[in-house]
């Protein structure tokens, strides 16, 4: 987890440049309001062992945070993806704690660089 940076500054501040500073205050705010939504899905598809909804929320998890450059995440959704086709819930499990920290220092980030 530690090799892949937390964002792609690259897409955060073209996406800053596209949108306008008060544009992306307003993504990011509402980016970091929808992502409790978002673990709370993965964390029920858990609960309830449905590989295929862990899969559907981590990819639409995934795809959200790809639009604001949040790697880290979108790595983990990646790998939670690929442990639903063919691995167990205790990786599962494993990779949402993972997920919950690196979702804390995304938010973190993100609010640094909103400024």
């Amino acid at each position: 987890m530690t090799d892949i940076p937390i964002l792609d500054i690259r897409v955060f501040e073209r996406m800053k440049k596209e949108i306008r500073a008060s544009g992306m205050n307003w993504l990011v705010d509402l980016y970091i309001q929808e992502v409790p939504n978002y673990l709370t899905n993965i964390r029920q598809a858990l609960a309830q062992n449905d590989k295929e909804a862990v899969y559907l929320a981590a990819h639409k998890f995934k795809g959200g945070s790809a639009n604001l450059g949040a790697k880290l995440i979108v790595n983990l959704c990646k790998q939670i993806e690929d442990t639903t086709r063919n691995g167990s819930f205790t990786e599962l499990h494993e990779q949402f704690s993972l997920l919950e920290e690196a979702v804390q220092k995304t938010t973190t980030e993100l609010q640094i660089l909103k400024g």
